[in-house]
């Protein structure tokens, strides 16, 4: 299943709280919090859109596949899916006897709720190609008590403290989100923070802002105030790939999602990626993927 860019208006359908159309066993906390527990609200959304929330699925039973960026994933049952603010879901596949849930947060909101968020939020970074991961019984377990618990907290009436445990409650499940993270997936990243995340997360946050205009180390490193040197050195010791590949993963991605799904011409992508021309875009997208923007286009054009 494909979804159909618009030609002029590229990624209108963001998904913000505000604008998504609640299913009736919804439940939000003004535009901050949100607890979905049916399919409903998939079917009245037009796609494809881009993600501005952190959105997390716990399946239950059944199958539900979502089209990501360049690949789909599969929840089923004892699996968890986490999505960051940036991801493109282009649609999905449902199955009949799909039960499972979701609790989606804004990054003001998680913001607000933690004051090191951009040493934990970086972590995620790692699993955006590798979203899904399996559960045991009981740590799916976990995660139904931990919902359930939001749930009757966001439905109870509005104390003066509510809000304060509702913000706790979601820091709890971030953190136990991060430390199933961190056990399946075995990566250091997570079991501490080291010097240098947060300029990382900075760094990732301007290059997801201006990758398309920008993709010179030496403009991040200005707007971070730190020489390109130290820049580089920070992002390869966090991540293990240098700032330029990171703002080449960006560039990439876009250029082919724009090949694949839209009806711009090369010329009219590679003027929205800032590029001085149409050869010097083809010639940097063939170095990076191997094909020229039309081979790509050909093969991979959305049906």
């Amino acid at each position: 299943m494909r979804g159909h860019y618009p030609t002029m208006n590229y990624y209108r359908n963001i998904w913000e709280l505000e604008s998504i159309p609640l299913p009736q066993d919804a439940v939000a906390l003004g535009q901050s919090v949100l607890v979905i527990n049916s399919v409903d609200m998939l079917r009245k959304i037009n796609f494809p859109l881009r993600t501005e929330s952190v959105v997390s699925i716990v399946g239950l039973q059944g199958e539900l596949t979502l089209e990501v960026d360049l690949g789909e994933y599969t929840v089923r049952a004892n699996s968890l899916m986490v999505l960051g603010p940036g991801h493109t879901i282009k649609g999905y596949r449902v199955s009949d006897n799909f039960r499972g849930f979701s609790i989606i947060a804004t990054m003001k909101s998680m913001t607000r709720a933690l004051p090191y968020l951009s040493r934990v939020v970086v972590c995620f970074i790692h699993f955006r190609e590798n979203p899904v991961i399996q559960l045991t019984d009981e740590e799916t377990d976990t995660q139904s008590r931990f919902h359930d618990l939001l749930q009757r907290k966001l439905t109870e009436p509005q104390t003066p403290y509510n809000g304060m445990v509702i913000k706790r409650l979601g820091e709890a499940i971030l953190y136990e989100t991060l430390g199933l993270y961190a056990a399946h997936m075995g990566d250091p990243m997570l079991a501490s923070h080291r010097r240098g995340e947060e300029l990382f997360y900075k760094f990732l946050t301007l290059v997801e802002r201006h990758y398309k205009e920008e993709r010179s180390v030496a403009f991040y490193a200005d707007k971070m105030c730190v020489s390109a040197k130290h820049l580089s050195a920070v992002v390869k010791e966090s991540s293990g790939r240098t700032a330029g590949d990171w703002i080449d993963s960006y560039v990439i991605l876009e250029a082919k999602m724009m090949l694949s799904g839209s009806d711009l011409t090369v010329q009219q992508i590679s003027t929205q990626l800032n590029f001085p021309n149409q050869s010097f875009f083809g010639k940097y997208f063939k170095h990076h993927t191997g094909y020229s923007p039309r081979q790509y286009r050909n093969d991979h054009h959305a049906e």
